[in-house]
């Protein structure tokens, strides 16, 4: 039991480094507003919403090494508490049954057998066995790999199956395009999340069809224009804060709002995403259900 209390601790700082990085991410918030206080009033910025659109796993990940061994655990413990189930009790009672019979065949050698009554026969316990392990000879386990991830196509929803999908676009801003999550600019008669909504129709189209996780932002990140591009927007750069959507069927269609799009896993985002703005995407993503 002290082998299982002690594996069972050891699962928690998988959940402490997310709980560690979500306060340090409190911490650079809290941190940006300040300086965003102590800035001039003058200043002028665009609000922009973003959709993280998630499609989330469809088949359970490998286990790491921790959770083999506590599995492990779970069952030595099982093993040893355990009572003896209805089939093991069957195959005694077979056992049983059969001792009867060959005392009985002892005492009475010369006994005519009704064929009638060996269709009565049941099946034994190793009759059911024998019956199960020819089913298992003939399954086949499907292979964890699709076609999609034998082809490496960035926009299929049908590859890493065992991991969180994100949606990446090629989107324009200003005059380049840049990979980012799907943003657009906030309405004044819109709320923050009806700007999400609105933006991630604008870019999918109709035929991708999603649930927005609640009406509070899950991330925040700040962009400042360069000079010219002041003096052209008349604003000092955009507020952008993250809605957090989750993907229910359907896929993107590339429209006159974005040239390109491919669905990514955290890490293979690091690869599009600049710098600063994976950095803090990466603070409210997670493989984690």
């Amino acid at each position: 039991m002290a082998t299982l209390v002690r594996s069972s601790l050891n699962i928690f700082p998988r959940f402490a480094q997310r709980l560690t990085a979500f306060r340090a991410y409190q911490k650079a918030s809290l941190a940006s507003a300040a300086a965003t206080q102590s800035r001039p009033k003058d200043e002028k910025w665009i609000l922009v919403s973003a959709v993280c659109l998630e499609r989330y796993p469809k088949i359970v990940p490998p286990k790491t090494e921790l959770e083999a061994k506590f599995k492990a655990d779970l069952q030595r413990i099982e093993l040893e508490r355990s009572v003896l189930c209805d089939h093991e009790l069957k195959h005694l009672d077979d056992i049983e049954k059969k001792k009867q019979k060959e005392k009985e065949s002892e005492s009475h050698p010369v006994q005519k057998v009704d064929s009638a009554g060996m269709k009565e026969e049941k099946l034994t316990a190793v009759d059911l066995e024998d019956g199960w392990d020819k089913e298992a000879l003939n399954f086949t386990e499907t292979s964890r790999k699709t076609d999609a991830d034998k082809e490496n196509d960035l926009q299929s929803l049908n590859r890493k199956l065992d991991k969180k999908l994100f949606l990446v676009v090629k989107q324009r801003l200003g005059e380049f395009e840049q990979w980012i999550l799907p943003q657009g600019d906030h309405l004044m008669e819109e709320s923050m999340r009806e700007t999400a909504e609105r933006t991630l129709g604008q870019i999918s189209g109709v035929n991708i069809q999603s649930m927005f996780l609640g009406n509070a932002p899950c991330g925040f990140y700040r962009h400042r224009f360069s000079k010219t591009f002041r003096e052209k927007l008349s604003a000092d750069g955009q507020k952008i804060f993250f809605f957090r959507a989750e993907h229910s069927h359907g896929d993107v269609a590339v429209s006159d709002h974005i040239s390109d799009y491919k669905w990514l896993t955290v890490e293979e985002m690091a690869d599009y995403l600049k710098p600063d703005y994976y950095k803090r995407c990466k603070m409210f993503m997670s493989d984690l259900m």
